[in-house]
């Protein structure tokens, strides 16, 4: 019985290789945003006043000329989007939106569309970089045509 088990381990193992683990794609087009009054006040908090309601956020991708809603019912996010809250420094609850862009499109620069509410629409658009043969990152970064800094965070004032 012991060599029927070793057996069976050796073909296991010389079968197992790194081609799977090489052949898994990261595509990381997630960004965070942040969303202030001009009084400084949290418009993804839910408790402040015109604070953008989670429920009527959507998100479109520009995909072949046209503008199509997004809804990936088998992600974790199907919107394309997740509201979190954290705590700063000085213990006061921050809320953040996490998006994630446009990877569907075949076009060297990529196109987001977050709509806020219905007479409030950002753009962001995007070109990724293609770090080997299958992992691809955010590049440049654009916010209703300014050019991130730093290529993943913005703060917006509304």
């Amino acid at each position: 019985m012991k060599p029927l088990i070793l057996i069976l381990v050796c073909i296991l193992v010389t079968n197992c290789s790194d081609n799977n683990i090489e052949s898994s794609t990261v595509i990381d087009t997630d960004i965070g945003l942040e969303y202030v009054n001009e009084k400084g006040e949290d418009l993804l908090n839910p408790n402040s006043e015109n604070h953008y309601n989670e429920n009527t956020l959507k998100v479109f991708y520009l995909v072949d000329g046209e503008k199509k809603e997004i809804f990936r019912s088998n992600l974790a996010y199907p919107k394309m989007f997740e509201i979190s809250a954290s705590k700063d420094s000085e213990s006061i609850i921050r809320y953040g939106l996490t998006l994630f862009l446009n990877d569907l499109s075949d076009e060297k620069i990529k196109t987001t569309y977050l709509q806020l509410n219905e007479n409030d629409t950002d753009t962001i658009t995007h070109t990724l970089q293609q770090t080997d043969n299958y992992n691809k990152v955010i590049d440049k970064m654009w916010y209703n045509g300014n050019l991130s800094a730093d290529g993943h965070t913005f703060k917006i004032v509304k």
